[in-house]
């Protein structure tokens, strides 16, 4: 059996027992979300729950992760003249979520249907190949909930570790509520629409682990990492801050222009 084909069976979730048999798991556990993954992995991020919400995980050498993404998509945003192109169907919004909405390089086969229900398409970053699963749950109002699973190694491991990080990301187990998105979907690539539209959405990347957010009294954008500038002392709550003149300053989510 070919690699390639036992990884998928491990994301698919006929494999797993396989691929732990010979490589022992342990719990590992983040704020929101717990996994089985062997000795030096761990959660590298989480993103902030609310109408969207994604955690990567990884090894702590960076070489092999796994993650888990779930948003929810109104009818709103499938017909907004600008959301649209990236959400109007399920395959869009997948595109759209690992290339932070075109802007990351990435490409991915056309998605296969490897059981019912479930999408399957291979991919590839300049850092990683991998596997992303997808499965749709439809809204009704039209929209749809989505929720991906990724694995992906160093393009030379992937022969070697790709079932495990796809073992990995079929093991990751989330509790979060989503909650209602108050950004403005008719609005469009202009004037308040547009900053009100930007800071709803932080363009999140599951595959590069980075997320845009903004200084509001400067404008100035920032291309933030979860794992590493995640501060909990922020001066209003957990989040991203920057510090100005020896204070610091909190940061939103999403680019201001």
């Amino acid at each position: 059996m070919s690699r390639l084909v036992r990884a998928v069976g491990i994301l698919l979730g006929t494999g797993i027992a396989a691929a732990h048999a010979y490589t022992p798991a342990q719990p590992v556990r983040s704020q929101h979300c717990s996994a089985m993954a062997p000795q030096g992995w761990a959660f590298t991020g989480e993103s902030p729950p609310g109408s969207a919400f994604g955690a990567d995980v990884a090894r702590n050498d960076g070489t092999a992760v796994a993650s888990y993404f779930v948003v929810g998509v109104p009818a709103q945003m499938r017909s907004s003249p600008w959301y649209g192109k990236w959400y109007a169907t399920p395959h869009q919004a997948v595109l759209a979520t690992l290339s932070r909405m075109g802007t990351a390089p990435i490409q991915c086969s056309a998605p296969s249907a490897p059981a019912p229900g479930l999408q399957l398409m291979q991919c590839r970053t300049p850092q990683y190949v991998g596997l992303a699963l997808y499965q749709v749950f439809p809204m009704a109002d039209s929209g749809f909930v989505l929720v991906i699973r990724t694995a992906g190694t160093a393009p030379a491991l992937w022969g070697r570790d790709g079932e495990i990080a796809s073992a990995v990301s079929r093991s990751i187990r989330c509790d979060v509520p989503l909650r209602p998105s108050t950004a403005d979907y008719t609005s469009g690539l202009s004037g308040s629409g547009r900053s009100r539209r930007d800071k709803a959405d932080s363009g999140y990347s599951r595959w590069l682990g980075m997320e845009h957010y903004h200084d509001p009294s400067t404008g100035r954008n920032y291309w933030v990492s979860p794992s590493t500038d995640w501060n909990k002392d922020c001066p209003q709550g957990p989040g991203y801050c920057v510090n100005v003149g020896g204070s610091l300053r909190q940061l939103e989510p999403g680019r201001s222009n």
